[in-house]
């Protein structure tokens, strides 16, 4: 019997930039319409295979494009389908993360969390949220706040604004993220002191942008997961510590990449089926007909 998969800490995950939101008019619209083309092509190979064995049923006369009109709208549309997906994949943005060291003021340092562009196409932001972890740890999804609601709960925490952490605000659309070229192609989100870090347990931001495509890409970042080994225990709260990852087979722990992989979501198969039955349809048809032709000449 397979082990169940080990329970693992959200940060693990947080590494990787996923699409939450597909264009309705450049995706799914096509989609449907590759869906009925198929439905109609599939409809007039049977009709057509029923009237030549001899049945002349009322429903038979039913039809919406012909045989060969129909086979080659079906194939281009999955023709444009395919292509939209290489156009959007080519035009990707890459939304990565940083936490660097900055200094602050006199003998004062802080965390610095940053997020970029490193892809080859521009986004444009569509939403900013944050978690706050006030205490211990805890299982479930948190709820994610807006700005004004963070910058409540850090100050309600005793930490100073500009002094224990800056904030800054970020709304929708504020600017474009273009490809970044440099280091100062980076965009600050916050950053907290080393002992504004003891005050709390974690903090955590999720950035959403959409691409020129019309896909919506997500980004998570974790603060303290991510901090160097030898600043974690300096920063600890000391409040409820999480909980270990239980050990896989053969007394090992699991490494990141291993749980990763266990937990990584399944392809859109239904995409690649759907485009890949109109394309056999439509070369089945294709050679019904040549054979067809030459069985007149």
């Amino acid at each position: 019997m397979k082990p169940a998969a080990p329970k693992f800490e959200k940060a693990d995950l947080y590494g990787r930039q996923k699409v939450v939101a597909r264009s309705f008019g450049f995706l799914h619209l096509p989609l449907i319409i590759l869906a009925l083309l198929t439905l109609n092509t599939t409809w007039e190979i049977l009709r057509a295979n029923l009237i030549r064995a001899g049945n002349s049923d009322g429903f038979l006369k039913v039809s919406l494009f012909d045989l060969p009109t129909s086979a080659s709208l079906l194939g281009v549309t999955a023709g444009l389908i395919l292509a939209r997906q290489q156009w959007a994949r080519s035009i990707r943005p890459s939304i990565g993360t940083e936490i660097d060291l900055l200094s602050v003021a006199d003998d004062v340092q802080a965390w610095n969390i940053c997020f970029l562009n490193a892809g080859p196409g521009t986004g444009v932001i569509e939403e900013v949220a944050y978690s706050i972890e006030a205490n211990k740890y805890d299982d479930t999804d948190r709820n994610w706040i807006t700005f004004n609601q963070a910058f409540t709960a850090l100050t309600g925490l005793g930490l100073v604004p500009d002094r224990d952490f800056h904030l800054k605000w970020i709304g929708a659309g504020g600017y474009p993220l273009v490809p970044k070229t440099g280091r100062r192609d980076k965009h600050v989100v916050a950053w907290f002191t080393t002992e504004s870090l003891r005050k709390f347990e974690d903090f955590e931001f999720r950035l959403r942008i959409r691409d020129m495509a019309g896909d919506l890409h997500e980004r998570k970042q974790v603060l303290k997961y991510f901090l160097p080994p030898h600043i974690k225990p300096s920063v600890a709260s000391g409040i409820d510590q999480r909980p270990q990852v239980a050990a896989s087979e053969g007394g090992q722990e699991p490494s990141v990449v291993e749980r990763v992989i266990q937990q990584a979501p399944s392809k859109p198969t239904h995409l690649y089926l759907m485009v890949g039955l109109s394309a056999f349809a439509w070369i089945w048809i294709l050679s019904r007909s040549r054979g067809r032709s030459c069985r007149k000449s």
